[in-house]
């Protein structure tokens, strides 16, 4: 029987993917039987990962760092569908959204109150809108943001000693990538302005939420 090494951290880093959830919870000191190497077969990317396996049955998900598809990472879809009740969970906890959203499951420590709402949330928007509405104010406000990001390097850069390591065709490439995420958003927008007004509302709702809610106000 081999022991799992740093279980604590992937744990506390991915989160467990549990099939048969121990009574007892996740502990540091847990004992593995063996740990197989696969690949997930859900979509094409084929992601790189190691069943974690006590009893004959698989309790665990462990990321496989030599895989070059994924290189650690555990599913990307999975990454993109807990990205937002990781920012309710993060609001809930600095007191600027519902205290109860900062609730985690006491074994796995997961934000299940925050991944509940966006399912609702999901749900919701999916028997209200098409798959064509619901993608346009999607990749709008994406495509927006996208460019938000890339234009924070250029504050960081500003910010970094000099001889920090540098990224070939900077700021040319950045200023390209800047300028073709508002070229998509800008021909949504012209092209699809009702739907696009849809995720430009949900924006401004979720900025005015956090500008006046009550606990922030009070600070």
């Amino acid at each position: 029987m081999s022991k799992v090494e740093h279980l604590d951290q992937i744990i506390e880093n991915f989160g467990p993917h549990l099939h048969d959830a121990p009574h007892d919870g996740w502990r540091a000191d847990r004992v593995i039987d063996r740990v197989v190497s696969t690949h997930c077969p859900y979509c094409a990317v084929q992601c790189g990962m190691n069943l974690l396996v006590e009893d004959d049955h698989v309790v665990g998900v462990e990321p496989r760092y030599d895989f070059p598809v994924n290189e650690g990472r555990l599913c990307p879809k999975g990454v993109s569908m807990l990205t937002a009740p990781r920012v309710y969970f993060a609001m809930a906890k600095d007191g600027v959204f519902f205290e109860r959203v900062a609730t985690v499951h006491p074994g796995t420590r997961a934000p299940i109150v925050a991944i509940a709402l966006q399912g609702v949330l999901a749900i919701i928007i999916a028997l209200l809108g098409t798959y064509d509405r619901i993608l346009n104010y999607v990749v709008s406000i994406d495509s927006i943001f996208f460019g938000l990001t890339a234009c924070c390097i250029f504050i960081f850069r500003r910010r970094e000693a000099v001889g920090v390591t540098r990224v070939p065709g900077h700021p040319v490439t950045t200023i390209l990538f800047i300028a073709v995420c508002w070229l998509v958003a800008i021909n949504t927008i012209y092209r699809y302005p009702q739907n696009t007004l849809i995720g430009v509302g949900i924006m401004f709702t979720g900025i005015l939420v956090y500008a006046f809610w009550p606990s922030r106000s009070e600070r």
